[in-house]
């Protein structure tokens, strides 16, 4: 065992943990940046390794022997198999090498942790992701201040969202830190204690300001968690001292919920959730209470019994979807997820990858029990408290929202599930029941890892480019084109072929064709791309337009009915509808589009 800290670990965690200040540097969304910059990141950590290879074959050998890393590893080669029957098997890979990336987080740090002394890495990492929690809610706290003092004096919590893409997720991420900032309060002296309490004390601001409900039920969690856990594993004597560690998180708690509702009471409740009293009395399981997540949750189960064993694909639901959702949403917004990863994951995989997903957080629990319910174990007791609690935080985020998608999340699900399973090859030590490992996993692992890293890393780089090009593009997409043709017929590389709202990108590109009068270029990229994403009908509205050009009214009302019919909330849909229902003079059909509209 390795004795005084390990920087190379330090320095990887912390290369990973800058994820959450990558900025979208020029793309439609931040994501694109943030998993190129991770994707990178697993290569270097990897490329270390195998520099190293002699001295981490061990553990490369051991951590693949683990049950969870051999569940994980089933659920990833799962997902990739679903590639041969997903519904649009290019977002399948986009979305797999988002998956990789993650996959890589966890393996490269599971291996760089492997029987190292916790004691020696674990309050470094602490502080790491305190320093962490500390700027992205200073940066929520400081949007909230600009807002207030602006002269509309309001404040929209969707403002705030940094980059992290949305308030959820920002509130989220935030969330999932505290475990660790109060690790690292309970393990330092006056000076640290006094900025880890601040640090709990500006995030628990910051969350409740953001007003999620989500988070609201995860720091509940947590400190349910550390409440019972300290109580309960405490020495006789220790009662005052448990208070004490227990009052770390929820006096800050406490106080910041009173200043944040007393703040958001003063300002125009327009802007803002409500106070956060009202946001918390709306936690209640219906429809509405819950911006439509039971309906989505209903079409994410209705399809998953109706395709049990081979769902959509890895990453598709975004597709699947839309057959639920064109009569509930207006124009074409398609809700990209079900608002429950574990649901989600059954309707793309089916049972066993839906069954394997949740396994995951199975796996997560039991060995939480082991470690608390085994005196042998019981110096391992905090240091997996600590990361389970991160570990269900993120739990709740995954089952009322979507954390798969975004880095931010998956860097610190990983990092957590990571220093969770650090004690695992201690105690195998511990109880003299450790098991050689086969040699031939570690050349293994390294030959497959660098094939997928370097995959995923091309992937990576051309979503980055095509998303760079659909801020342009998508900035378009209600109004007249103006781009260049030039500039964009050759702009997109091969991957993704949906834009960031799932409409085809080469149907995007046929929209300046159509501007420009060349309808056979035009009509040969709708064609070509018919099957990307079909439920949307995306592509029977622009070539409604072209027959229209061309005065061909029969077809033109064929492809309008069409878009139509099939997404009825969708009003540039309807107006194409009645305007090819009034040039045939077909008042029954004017009638009844009105009608279903």
């Amino acid at each position: 065992m390795k004795k005084g800290p390990d920087y190379v670990l330090l320095f990887f965690a912390a290369i990973y943990l800058i994820v959450h200040f990558i900025p979208d540097l020029g793309g439609a969304d931040v994501m694109g940046a943030q998993w190129l910059y991770t994707s990178v990141v697993d290569l270097v950590v990897l490329g270390y390794i195998i520099i190293n290879r002699k001295t981490y074959s061990e553990a490369i050998a051991s951590v693949f022997s683990h049950q969870f890393t051999l569940l994980y590893t089933f659920y990833f080669v799962w997902a990739l198999i679903s590639i041969s029957y997903a519904m649009n098997a290019i977002e399948a890979i986009v979305c797999l090498a988002r998956l990789a990336s993650t996959f890589f987080i966890f393996t490269n740090l599971a291996i760089l942790l492997y029987k190292k002394d916790i004691k020696n890495y674990y309050l470094p990492v602490a502080l790491l992701i305190t320093i962490v929690l500390f700027f992205d809610a200073f940066y929520v706290i400081n949007t909230f201040k600009q807002a207030i003092n602006s002269e509309l004096g309001t404040f929209n919590p969707n403002s705030a969202t940094g980059n992290n893409g949305n308030k959820n997720v920002m509130a989220a991420s935030l969330i999932i830190k505290f475990p660790f900032c109060l690790y690292f309060i309970l393990n330092t002296k006056i000076l640290g204690k006094i900025f880890g309490v601040i640090t709990i004390f500006i995030g628990a601001f910051s969350i409740f300001i953001l007003s999620t409900r989500s988070t609201f039920l995860s720091l509940l969690a947590i400190i349910l968690i550390f409440a019972i856990t300290t109580l309960y594993f405490r020495k006789k004597a220790d009662l005052k001292n448990s208070i004490i560690s227990i009052a770390y998180i929820l006096v800050p708690v406490i106080f910041a919920f009173f200043f944040s509702n007393l703040a958001l009471s003063n300002i125009n409740e327009a802007s803002s959730s409500g106070a956060v009293t009202d946001r918390i009395q709306s936690i209640q399981l219906n429809n509405q209470a819950s911006s439509g997540r039971l309906h989505l949750w209903e079409g994410a189960i209705d399809y998953f019994l109706k395709h049990p064993f081979i769902g959509d694909g890895y990453g598709n639901w975004k597709l699947a979807s839309i057959p639920y959702e064109k009569e509930f949403t207006n124009d074409l917004y398609v809700p990209y997820h079900s608002h429950n990863d574990f649901l989600e994951a059954a309707a793309d995989l089916g049972i066993v990858g839906g069954l394997a997903y949740l396994g995951l957080f199975v796996m997560a629990f039991v060995f939480t029990l082991r470690v608390w319910f085994n005196e042998k174990y019981k110096d391992y007791r905090l240091f997996t408290t600590i990361s389970f609690m991160a570990v269900t935080c993120y739990f709740i985020d995954a089952f009322l929202n979507f954390p798969t998608e975004r880095t931010s999340m998956q860097t610190m699900l990983t990092v957590s599930v990571a220093l969770l399973f650090a004690p695992a090859y201690l105690i195998k030590t511990v109880t003299n029941k450790e098991v050689k490992p086969l040699k031939f996993i570690s050349p293994l692992y390294i030959f497959i890892g660098v094939l997928l890293i370097g995959g995923s890393i091309f992937i990576n780089n051309q979503v980055y480019e095509s998303l760079k090009v659909q801020k342009y593009v998508m900035g378009e997409i209600d109004a007249d084109p103006k781009m260049a043709l030039d500039e964009v017929k050759s702009a997109f590389p091969m991957f993704p072929n949906l834009s960031t709202s799932t409409l085809p990108i080469k149907a995007l590109v046929a929209r300046y064709y159509f501007r420009d009068k060349m309808y056979d270029e035009s009509m040969r990229l709708l064609n070509e791309s018919e099957n990307v994403n079909p439920a949307l009908h995306y592509n029977d509205f622009i070539r409604t337009a072209i027959y229209a050009a061309k005065q061909n009214y029969d077809s033109t009302a064929y492809y309008a009915y069409r878009a139509f019919y099939n997404w009825p909330r969708a009003t540039s849909y309807y107006k194409n509808a009645l305007f090819a229902a009034a040039k045939k003079k077909d008042t029954v059909e004017i009638n009844k589009v009105y009608n279903v509209y």
